[in-house]
């Protein structure tokens, strides 16, 4: 991602008050109450771009989400903690022109995954 597009992205939810950012707030909460709604489990894994950019601003907004799935009692597992050994490591990207989870990124998120979600997956 470049960082036209990070500052895009800060400049526009930023403020977690700007009209973006609480018009992405009220679309997840209308996508959990659908889900709800027809008793489908909502889970979300969080990958922060800055374990692939150690130079991206974008946290905050992960910060946010992490704070919704509490809010909302979401199963939400964040890979910062999984991927911290490795930040910055480009081995952690598709490739190295794609910044997008490599094999290696997504084999580190597998086993704690399972933990995670694992009887809501079996009891279904």
């Amino acid at each position: 991602m470049d960082q036209s597009n990070n500052s895009y992205r800060v400049a526009r939810f930023g403020n977690p008050n700007s009209p973006s950012s609480l018009a992405a707030v009220d679309s997840m909460h209308h996508f959990i109450e659908i889900c709800r709604k027809f008793d489908i489990p909502v889970g979300l894994v969080l990958f922060s771009e800055s374990y692939f950019r150690p130079d991206s601003k974008l946290d905050f907004l992960l910060e946010r989400t992490l704070q919704l799935c509490q809010t909302r009692k979401l199963r939400c597992l964040d890979t910062r903690p999984i991927f911290l050994p490795h930040q910055g490591d480009i081995k952690l990207w598709a490739s190295r022109l794609d910044p997008h989870p490599s094999a290696f990124a997504n084999l580190l998120v597998a086993e704690r995954l399972m933990e995670t979600f694992r009887d809501i997956w079996l009891a279904r």
